[in-house]
């Protein structure tokens, strides 16, 4: 009996070692890692880390195609509470002196919601949670269909029902935020308590930056003029500039904004839903802009 126990834990040890082996070719476990790749890749020399939600993901995506010594540790749906959680766990892999930009836009202002915490703690730490292996083994048997280039690699070169995108998207956030419309200045005391605990936690992060010799920017990325014209000015002068001036004045740090008077990011053909997340060609547009005003400003050469 106890030679067949030891032979029945042998056999599972075994087959743990062969799914392993076999998890680790699949396309789904090469897009992970396409995915996740700054998270992963344990370099420590980068110039510039960004920051971000999904919007950044898009805009930082193209580092290495313009030979950019960076690192895109933005993620779908982040808040700035997790932003704050990637900082602090991967500002090691920023070299002394380096820049942490810190995307900022209206719909982060008000988002509150801490989802990503668990995935910053544990996805990155062995590639596989544990509590998903056994849904991530099925992929050995059901794989991904291919294995992807690049971040863009599966989603549109440019939308073709623009409206329509940008319309879910408005309708998604007045449900998530509880508003009517995006140009009336009529928020709930949840929005406002959500603002000034996100100008807060955006404080800590420059605090952050600033406590550990690295150089932060905060940025708002570009929105198409389609996506900005659902916005008023007033709406976005109390959501969103009035916390990032407050800021930048406190600490004097810099502040380079992207959607006012940027008409190289106006129409919908850089963006892959009609405004909101940057095509590879936008993000590429953007990264060359962002990366001379950089220089213009703080001296700093990102390039490889």
């Amino acid at each position: 009996m106890i030679l067949i126990g030891f032979l029945f834990l042998f056999l599972i040890l075994l087959s743990s070692i062969a799914i392993d082996f076999f998890w680790k070719k699949t396309n789904y476990y090469y897009n992970l890692r396409i995915l996740y790749k700054s998270f992963i890749q344990k370099k420590t020399n980068f110039k510039i880390l960004n920051l971000g939600s999904t919007y950044a993901k898009y805009a930082f995506g193209t580092y290495e195609d313009l030979h950019i010594n960076g690192g895109n540790f933005a993620m779908n749906s982040q808040s700035l509470f997790c932003d704050k959680l990637v900082l602090e766990k991967y500002l090691k892999n920023v070299q002394k002196g380096g820049i942490v930009v810190i995307p900022v836009v209206v719909c982060l202002m008000l988002f509150d919601n801490n989802d990503n915490q668990k995935l910053i703690k544990q996805i990155f730490k062995n590639h596989i949670p544990q509590k998903k292996r056994i849904k991530m083994y099925r992929k050995v048997v059901k794989d991904d269909l291919y294995k992807l280039r690049d971040i863009y690699d599966g989603d549109p070169c440019y939308c073709i029902n623009c409206d329509s995108k940008l319309d879910s998207l408005e309708e998604i956030w007045l449900k998530l935020f509880g508003l009517n419309d995006l140009k009336e200045i009529n928020l709930s005391e949840n929005n406002i308590r959500t603002i000034k605990k996100n100008t807060v936690i955006l404080e800590e992060i420059v605090e952050t930056c600033l406590n550990h010799d690295l150089k932060p920017v905060i940025v708002t990325p570009p929105f198409s003029k389609a996506l900005e014209s659902r916005f008023s000015s007033e709406f976005k002068n109390v959501v969103l500039y009035k916390s990032i001036n407050t800021i930048v004045e406190k600490y004097n740090v810099l502040f380079l904004d992207y959607q006012r008077n940027s008409e190289l990011f106006e129409e919908s053909g850089v963006y892959i839903d009609g405004g909101f997340c940057l095509n590879k060609r936008g993000s590429k547009l953007f990264l060359k802009k962002l990366m001379n005003d950089l220089n213009y400003y703080l001296g700093e050469n990102i390039y490889v």
